[in-house]
């Protein structure tokens, strides 16, 4: 399941679009094809005009991503009237996308798990602070014009599969809330091992804006990692495919070394793990 009420506020029919998308991306990183949506529709009173706008447009976007990846809605609830003295809520499309994944055996895990193995990031998306975690948590702001290229979506999530049922990646993650250190963070909390990824666009980012490389977020990305001996294979396939495909670093160690952060796998897991538990703790 997915939704994004931030991206849905700022630009409702790509936030609609993003929502599909982004779900049937977490599928695609499994091996699975997506095959159907569920909806859950939360959204203030649509006899707010603003409201009744942001309801309209999301349903648009959502039927141009369905129709993009060629799924049927089958089933889905809608909840209006979420309001309190501050207002309504922001538009939340929840998505919940089914995929099918005939070998079990072939499924593919998101998480790093061999030392050695090479990480990617394949995806033409550009990040940018336009409704992200990063802007949002620490600077207060929700603010920008996030939107996504479905035909690149597509095409992405379709080289994916095709590169899983061939055996050719040990692991896939979206990469979507938090950016691309967050992704490859989750990658390494998933496997237990840690990461030393400074190149691709997080070399860059050193020495330019390095919080946008870091935590910046777009569309249309993926987090891989391949044995060191398949690495010029997966290369070769993006080439063929007209698909970027950058390479990050390598699989190993107990630490996150990610752009120019360096912390303890263990003291970043931890921090994961219980951020929510002693977030409400703290409430009482």
């Amino acid at each position: 399941t997915d939704g994004n009420g931030r991206l849905c506020y700022l630009e409702p029919s790509e936030g609609g679009r993003i929502a599909v998308a982004e779900a049937a991306r977490n599928v695609s990183c499994v091996g699975a094809t997506p095959i159907a949506v569920t909806d859950c529709l939360n959204f203030g009173s649509p006899d707010d005009p603003a409201v009744y706008y942001q309801l309209a447009q999301v349903i648009e976007g959502m039927s141009e991503a369905c129709r993009a990846f060629d799924i049927p809605v089958v089933s889905g609830n809608v909840s209006l009237y979420n309001e309190s003295e501050g207002g309504a809520i922001w538009p939340t499309p929840v998505v919940g996308m089914l995929g099918l994944l005939p070998e079990l055996s072939q499924r593919c895990d998101g998480g790093f798990h061999e030392p050695g193995d090479v990480v990617y990031l394949l995806g033409s998306g550009e990040p940018g602070l336009a409704g992200s975690e990063y802007l949002s948590h620490l600077h207060g702001r929700v603010a920008g014009r996030p939107s996504i290229d479905l035909p690149a979506e597509v095409a992405l999530q379709r080289f994916v599969r095709e590169a899983i049922a061939a055996g050719l990646l040990r692991s896939a993650h979206d990469c979507a809330d938090g950016g691309l250190a967050v992704a490859l963070a989750e990658s390494a909390f998933r496997g237990g091992i840690g990461t030393s990824c400074r190149g691709g666009p997080l070399a860059a980012g050193v020495v330019g804006r390095a919080d946008v490389a870091l935590f910046g977020e777009a569309q249309s990305r993926i987090v891989v990692s391949v044995a060191a001996d398949a690495a010029r294979e997966l290369e070769q396939r993006a080439g063929d495919a007209a698909l970027p495909c950058r390479r990050l670093g390598s699989v190993g160690g107990d630490r996150l070394l990610i752009g120019p952060i360096d912390v303890s796998l263990e003291d970043a897991r931890m921090i994961w793990v219980k951020g929510l538990a002693e977030a409400l703790a703290g409430e009482g």
